[in-house]
């Protein structure tokens, strides 16, 4: 029993379930947001477009009614009309709206992870480093040059290292002591003239 007690624990103190645990959290207070902005915004307007075309209720309301009662009877007590208890209704309103809900979800969750990785591509390009000091830059903007200049810049002397990177490699290079096949293949040439002469 201890064993399995400590697996247990092991198991619980893993980074990974924790991580799902907070994944999970964070998940479920993120879907109160989305289906508020589904429900309390989106829906509304939806709502109000499906009652200028005389549907109560908005789209949940849309049903059929199985038996042959109307499906609205008038309330005396507050002289409106209300759904008849004694109908049986086929409620597809209710299934297109879940399927509106879903897609409208979807949608909100799309353009906000979109949002989010916009804003971290555009930190990791930030955090580009620039091939200058803090104070170079700080120069250049006592200067008065903008940062469109300044990257334009950091892009040219990034060139400019590139290729200084480049020559000194291929400079390496042509230093670099022979390798063995070089130097046999010089020997069987040596021994090749030697045996014409």
């Amino acid at each position: 029993m201890k064993k399995f007690f400590a697996e247990f624990k092991k198991f619980i103190q893993r980074g990974n379930v924790i991580d799902l645990a907070v994944g999970v959290i964070i998940g479920g207070a993120f879907s109160k947001i989305t289906s508020s902005m589904v429900n309390d915004i989106i829906m509304p307007l939806i709502t109000a477009i499906f009652g200028l075309f005389g549907v109560k209720g908005g789209v949940a309301g849309m049903s059929i009614v199985l038996n042959n009662v109307p499906k609205y009877v008038l309330d005396k007590s507050t002289n409106t009309e209300v759904l008849n208890p004694e109908a049986i209704l086929w409620n597809y309103g209710n299934f297109i709206q879940a399927i509106l809900d879903f897609l409208l979800i979807a949608f909100v969750l799309f353009v906000i992870i979109k949002a989010i990785n916009l804003a971290n591509d555009g930190l990791q390009k930030a955090k580009k480093t620039s091939p200058f000091t803090r104070q170079e830059l700080r120069a250049f903007r006592k200067e008065g040059k903008s940062w469109k200049e300044i990257h334009e810049l950091e892009d040219a002397k990034r060139a400019e290292i590139a290729e200084a990177e480049r020559l000194a490699a291929e400079e390496a290079a042509a230093n670099a002591p022979k390798t063995e096949q070089e130097l046999l293949s010089e020997i069987v040439e040596l021994l090749q003239s030697q045996k014409k002469d």
